[in-house]
């Protein structure tokens, strides 16, 4: 492997069947959530909540969006794609983008339209404020309709519903629905567009022929710490850790074994390095820009200002870089019990 992070080779074994969707035990993950008592798990199931009630503004919307999606923009701006594995900081970086440059994004806001996403922004989005207010998440999710999210409402229409998967390539009438909608997006909205998504990791080169101007930012971070974190996701949101979840996860070696769910972890991170570099090995180097989560974290000023240098059309808010951008506090904490951190530093 090219990465330094990843020094060995992950334990051989067939990957189990992934299930449908993200979640194993939907009840008793709002009911988790409910009692967390954070702010954001609260909010994002009022926001679902609401859903409810937004489908009949959805399709009166829908005949707009299919007229503005078929018209001829010809928008040349930017696509700026965050990816990386699940927990590695990439909903902080897409969040910081979100707050400090001139970019559109898809927003809380965005998802609740599934059918009209872009006219939906058009008209609501600035009843709830332009901008994201806070840096707060609950594994990605974000408080408040004008943050930002991960845009699966959106992403489905190409790569299927399973959050888990990506497909093996794209028709032509799958490429030039995309290429449409985001050409539609970008002249709306007379801005370069923003999006975080894990699962677009795995269709990096896919994407990148499909849209031309698609960049992406590639987020990576010491493994220990992603694993780690990868762990109590599966406590927190599946309510077992051996129950499989983010992209390219799997449960193989939790039956045979107590600490099985760790290996399937590891497995996990390491497979989703191997296709990233893969991707990226497919990409032109100018469309491909890496950052070190650590690094982002010490100094985010100076992240924005060399990605500004390498991306022309990514302008800098002058009002958020002139109250100097405070780093961020990097995690150290070893949260893992210790057998599970032997486990993980073997591995790594």
């Amino acid at each position: 492997m090219n990465s330094p992070l990843y020094q060995l080779e992950k334990t051989k074994a067939p990957a189990a069947e992934v299930p449908y969707g993200n979640y194993r035990q939907p009840v008793q993950l709002v009911w988790r959530m409910l009692t967390s008592g954070n702010r954001v798990a609260l909010s994002s199931l009022l926001r679902e909540a609401s859903k409810l009630v937004v489908p009949p503004v959805d399709w009166m919307l829908a005949r707009e969006e299919s007229r503005c999606v078929q018209q001829d923009h010809h928008s040349t701006r930017p696509i700026l794609l965050v990816v990386g594995a699940p927990r590695s900081g990439t909903t902080l970086i897409n969040q910081t983008l979100a707050r400090c440059t001139e970019v559109s994004y898809f927003s809380n806001l965005t998802d609740m339209f599934s059918r009209s996403p872009l006219t939906a922004t058009r008209l609501f989005s600035s009843r709830f404020g332009a901008k994201p207010t806070n840096y707060q998440n609950y594994y990605g999710q974000t408080m408040g309709l004008s943050n930002p999210n991960d845009g699966f409402s959106i992403w489905n229409r190409w790569l299927g519903s399973d959050r888990y998967t990506t497909p093996s390539h794209f028709t032509e009438p799958v490429v030039h629905e995309m290429q449409n909608f985001f050409q539609a997006w970008t002249a709306t909205f007379g801005l370069p567009l923003l999006n975080k998504n894990n699962r677009n990791t795995s269709c990096i080169a896919l994407l990148a022929e499909a849209i031309p101007q698609a960049q992406f930012l590639v987020v990576r971070r010491d493994p220990l710490y992603v694993a780690q974190s990868l762990i109590h996701a599966r406590e927190n949101i599946q309510g077992d850790k051996r129950a499989v979840w983010g992209l390219e996860s799997r449960s193989v070696h939790a039956s045979s074994d107590p600490l099985g769910y760790v290996d399937d972890i590891c497995d996990q991170l390491i497979d989703i390095e191997n296709h990233l570099q893969a991707q990226i090995n497919q990409v032109a180097a100018s469309r491909i820009h890496l950052v070190q989560y650590e690094n982002f974290c010490r100094d985010p000023a100076a992240f924005l200002i060399s990605l500004q240098d390498k991306i022309s059309e990514i302008k800098l808010r002058d009002s958020v870089m002139d109250q100097q951008l405070k780093p961020f506090e990097i995690s150290k904490s070893k949260s893992a019990t210790p057998d599970e951190l032997t486990r993980i530093q073997k591995r790594f």
